[in-house]
């Protein structure tokens, strides 16, 4: 239950956050959908903790993903990615591993982070193995996140944060994943 109170905090934070720009003062971080001939294919990596609920301890959280934009400001892109987490008490560990269909809305404007940031949902199966007995569910979830411009060569890399909750169908536990990100942009 802390994991959802968490990300509803996180997402009501990013929405008031957009809603708080005065008029005149910045550009709106609504972009106006708009066809484009520059996709912006992106690939990164990701590194970070995971925290799914109930009988396991927060542990690594790795992955891998590919995106581009096919049309202003959506962005669509696929991840692979996994957990490892420690049983509590008598509970064996679990080793998780997701393949996530993921879209976003990219933000824009002059305003900090805000401009750079994006929210969106995942969608895909999740493997699960705990005590060598395997099992595969459907993951599902908001994701929330930022990618910020770093180095000489303007957005050829960026460094970023995601954090995304995953709904995982069945009994299984549902899980919190907050990653930083390093991606490069083409």
């Amino acid at each position: 239950m802390t994991h959802k109170l968490l990300i509803a905090a996180i997402f009501g934070m990013s929405l008031n956050a957009v809603a708080q720009d005065e008029v005149g003062t910045s550009e709106s971080p609504f972009v106006e959908p708009r066809a484009t001939s520059d996709y912006k294919p992106s690939v990164g990596v990701k590194l970070g903790m995971a925290n799914p609920e109930g009988s396991f301890n927060s542990g690594l959280g790795y992955g891998v993903e590919a995106a581009y934009q096919p049309y202003l400001p959506f962005g669509l892109g696929a991840e692979l990615s996994g957990q490892v987490n420690e049983g509590k008490g008598l509970q064996a560990p679990l080793t998780r591993t997701m393949l996530l269909a993921k879209g976003m809305y990219n933000f824009g404007g002059t305003l900090p982070v805000i401009r750079n940031s994006y929210v969106g949902g995942a969608l895909g199966p999740v493997w699960d193995n705990i005590n060598s007995q395997s099992s595969v569910e459907l993951g599902a979830g908001p994701q929330l996140g930022f990618d910020i411009p770093i180095g000489a060569l303007e957005g050829a890399y960026t460094l970023g944060a995601n954090a995304t909750y995953l709904f995982i169908s069945g009994e299984k536990a549902d899980s919190l994943t907050a990653s930083a990100v390093v991606k490069r942009w083409f």
